[in-house]
């Protein structure tokens, strides 16, 4: 049986700047984030065929009736998805970041 999902592991990916799943959380210039997409989000923990369940996991994740993550077509292609996360929840350090994922979760 899979051990349950850590809201603290997952976030580890977190970019402070922008709240997007990254690559490379550690970098602050927001050019140089590199987008993690759903399935290599899913592969790094331990998904790597149940995608599907990996995203209705992170779905459930709430705090104070929020959200925490959501899901942003890539605009190019639609099978690719990134994740972000709710600045209701954890604040990004760039506010023009901030505003724009406030809108995503309204």
């Amino acid at each position: 049986m899979k051990k349950p999902l850590s809201l603290n592991k997952l976030l580890l990916n977190r970019s402070l700047s922008t709240n997007i799943i990254v690559d490379n959380p550690q970098e602050l210039e927001v050019s140089r984030t590199q987008k993690m997409y759903l399935k290599d989000f899913a592969k790094l923990h331990g998904f790597r065929f149940r995608k599907k369940q990996f995203k209705d996991e992170l779905r459930n994740f709430h705090i104070g009736g929020e959200p925490v993550f959501k899901f942003v077509d890539d605009g190019h292609n639609s099978k690719k998805a990134f994740i972000t996360v709710n600045p209701k929840v954890y604040k990004p350090m760039n506010e023009s970041s901030n505003n724009v994922l406030k809108q995503l979760f309204n």
